[in-house]
């Protein structure tokens, strides 16, 4: 099943440094059983290396200390009897992206805790 609003086979969260959670979304209606799963990775054209599980958690901080930051492509290659497919998506391994990722969660954390306080104080009102 996908997300809604979702119209890829995969995403992906930041999770601390230069570790990234994959999100598996293929929508195995379409792909009928799914027996061949793979995640390559790689820095401009040259595969880095593979990762075979649904969705794994992938560090990049070898690949980074070793062809330092910047842009990583990652690509989901799916196989079953429907056939084949792949998809690819880039990730920014970058100091800069992980306290920006980490400041915007923050942010967003104290917004959505401010809305519902402002909702929790005209309850209160209604109330009396």
């Amino acid at each position: 099943q996908t997300a809604e609003g979702f119209d890829g086979m995969f995403t992906y969260e930041h999770l601390e440094g230069y570790t990234y959670q994959m999100i598996n979304q293929a929508d195995t209606t379409v792909y009928g059983c799914i027996d061949r799963v793979s995640w390559d990775i790689f820095k401009g054209e040259e595969k880095l290396r593979s990762v075979s599980a649904w969705s794994p958690k992938i560090d990049l901080s070898s690949e980074v200390e070793k062809y330092g930051e910047g842009d990583y492509k990652i690509v989901l290659n799916l196989g079953g009897p429907g056939g084949l497919s792949a998809e690819a998506i880039t990730v920014k391994a970058t100091e800069e992206a992980t306290a920006t990722g980490c400041a915007t969660v923050t942010a967003k954390t104290g917004l959505i805790a401010g809305i519902f306080a402002l909702f929790g104080i005209a309850l209160r009102r209604r109330e009396n």
